[in-house]
């Protein structure tokens, strides 16, 4: 069996509002015999960068304190970059991740 998780996003230009708003689906799809120790080492790496597990981590604040202020930014970039390098680097790689 292979669980897929379907997000939308959406990223505003404040700065500058001639340009356009940007919208996307992101998907990632894992088989179920590597979801168990994807999700404990996701869980066990948002620990190690201070991340309360009572708060959801979503792409919208990769970028921002708004809902972690307790958390730098440059470790919420660094520990994204890692969860997905683990995960789907190569051609065997355990997840897809399709934007």
């Amino acid at each position: 069996m292979k669980f897929l998780f379907l997000d939308e996003f959406k990223k505003d230009f404040p700065e500058d509002p001639e340009k356009r708003k940007f919208y996307g689906v992101i998907g990632v799809c894992i088989d179920e015999k590597f979801y168990r120790n994807f999700k404990e080492n996701f869980y066990k790496e948002l620990k190690e960068i201070g991340w309360s597990l009572k708060k959801e981590y979503k792409g919208r604040f990769l970028f921002s304190q708004k809902s972690n202020k307790s958390v730098e930014i440059e470790k919420r970039i660094n520990f994204t970059e890692k969860i997905i390098k683990e995960g789907a680097s190569n051609k065997k790689s355990r997840m897809k991740i399709i934007i």
